[in-house]
């Protein structure tokens, strides 16, 4: 189509001077708005106004300035129909072939906290986004511009096509327009819906923003993108975070990371995770990051070998340094930040500092809210639910009593259980995981696999199950192994054999009354 008459109504005046002069050069008509046409004046470019070209004032305070037929009429117009050629002719309707439009900033608003009510509902654009979809419905006829990165490149192509758009142009432009008034429109529904939240409401909308493209999925021959939910969002993560060094992240970075700073992110002690295959191989808490690591990575070196690796303190000079000994290797490595002389230790490694990333997720926040619930997709759907964000608030000793040590190691043990896939056994001792299993389709395997990890001298040491046990024939297998003392959620049929199993083996037990299974 041959571009003659443009309207330009934008809030977001960035690279509209270049376009506006680029289409001015070609001798393209200019209609704009009122703030846009006095900003383009100012700048020196000749356009009309839309008040003056309808011969209707702006009215309501900008509320009602482009909704007016001889806009719509002008935009919506096919000049293969005898009937609308009939109607703007009748109307003297001049035909409107690009829209540059970009909606109020309705998103930057609802982001300030500072920002009223009455702020947020007035930045809820209804004339431009009626003109996007004007323009985007009738894409054969219009072209419409909706995104400030696209101006350049559509000058460019307009001006080597001597005032002409290819259709497959203006098809894809048009389909970013509806992308982004859906986005917008779905920004508002949310908005609203914060006076009277609904966990799972009929129709369930979502919009996500991408981050970056992948070099691919769980496998080389899988595409995959990493996209992030839209708006402000405080909450530590592996998406706010920032690479410092190494190549891209792989889509199963993404994971193990995810997994690691789950497990360290609530830990008020210092504290490291191990990751692997998005369960952890080696987690502990200690009083410095350095042995925090090296208590997380003695849990398991062969499986921490190529794990992720999250702290939830800044990384010094001896963590560095106790990272990079002989028979240590780890993909990426992330934490609030590394100081200086860390941060030259990592990333001039002779032996592996060229595959490392390391990445820095600023100062991790225990008042942080996650802002979305949990999402999985299935065959044709998704699953939805709320985060396992809860925690051991309290529990039940119901045999034997405890000290100190075993209380902290206890909940210590419980909180690794919560991350790790069901059915899951952690076992650990003085801050520290001593042996893990999970994922097994039964929990005496994953008992025994996770008793065969740890050291033969299980003296001190805690057990935690994600799960109930169903039977005593655990109880047994874990006293007869080392283990005294036991937590576990309960609720099994069985907890009573279970209790008795407890006091006959002289074991202490405690039920938490809440689970943590991850699949």
């Amino acid at each position: 189509m041959k571009i003659t008459r443009a309207l330009i109504s934008v809030s977001d005046k960035t690279g509209v001077l270049g376009l506006a002069r680029a289409l001015s050069s070609m001798n393209i008509e200019l209609l704009s708005t009122g703030k846009t046409a006095q900003y383009l004046r100012e700048n020196g470019i000749s356009t009309t106004d839309v008040s003056k070209y309808t011969g209707f004032p702006e009215i309501l305070d900008g509320r009602v300035k482009t909704l007016h037929p001889l806009l719509l009429g002008a935009i919506l117009a096919d000049p293969d129909l005898p009937s609308h050629q009939e109607h703007i002719s009748e109307h003297k309707i001049k035909p409107i072939q690009l829209v540059v439009v970009n909606l109020y900033p309705f998103e930057k608003v609802i982001a300030d906290p500072e920002s009223s009510q009455d702020d947020s509902i007035e930045n809820i654009d209804i004339g431009g986004v009626t003109l996007l979809r004007a323009s985007a419905k009738n894409f054969k006829n219009c072209v419409c511009l909706s995104d400030i990165n696209d101006y350049e490149s559509f000058a460019s192509a307009l001006k080597t096509n001597k005032g002409e758009v290819d259709i497959a142009m203006s098809y894809e432009l048009a389909r970013k327009a509806f992308i982004r008034t859906s986005a917008y429109d779905l920004a508002i529904e949310q908005y609203f819906g914060r006076s009277v939240p609904e966990d799972f409401p009929e129709i369930k909308s979502i919009t996500t923003r991408k981050l970056m493209d992948l070099r691919y999925g769980e496998n080389p021959h899988q595409k995959a993108a990493v996209y992030v939910f839209p708006g402000k969002n405080d909450f530590t993560s592996v998406v706010n975070s920032k690479i410092l060094h190494g190549k891209q992240l792989s889509y199963n970075n993404i994971l193990d990371l995810d997994s690691a700073l789950s497990v360290v992110r609530d830990l008020s002690e210092p504290a490291c995770c191990i990751v692997k295959h998005t369960n952890p191989c080696g987690a502990a808490i200690a009083n410095t990051v350095n042995e925090a690591f090296c208590f997380a990575r003695d849990c398991d070196r062969k499986s921490s070998y190529g794990g992720i690796v999250a702290f939830n303190r800044f990384v010094d000079k001896s963590t560095a340094e106790s990272m990079i000994e002989k028979g240590n290797f780890f993909e990426a490595i992330l934490a609030p930040y590394f100081d200086d002389e860390a941060l030259q230790i990592l990333t001039t490694s002779k032996r592996w500092s060229e595959n490392l990333r390391l990445l820095e997720c600023g100062r991790i926040s225990p008042n942080s809210v996650r802002t979305h619930q949990h999402i999985r997709s299935i065959s044709s759907g998704l699953l939805i639910q709320a985060y396992d964000d809860v925690d051991l608030d309290s529990f039940k000793v119901v045999n034997g009593l405890l000290d100190e040590n075993q209380e902290r190691d206890l909940k210590f043990a419980w909180h690794v259980a919560k991350y790790m896939s069901s059915n899951a056994i952690c076992i650990a001792r003085n801050g520290a995981t001593i042996g893990l299993c999970a994922g097994q389709t039964n929990r005496i395997d994953s008992l025994k696999f996770a008793i065969k990890r740890a050291p033969e001298d299980l003296n001190g040491a805690v057990l935690a199950s994600d799960g109930f046990f169903p039977f005593d024939d655990s109880i047994r297998y874990a006293v007869k192994h080392g283990i005294k003392c036991i937590i576990q959620p309960s609720g099994s049929v069985n907890d009573n054999a279970v209790i008795e199993a407890a006091k006959e083996c002289n074991v202490k037990l405690v039920f938490t009354n809440i689970r943590h299974f991850k699949h």
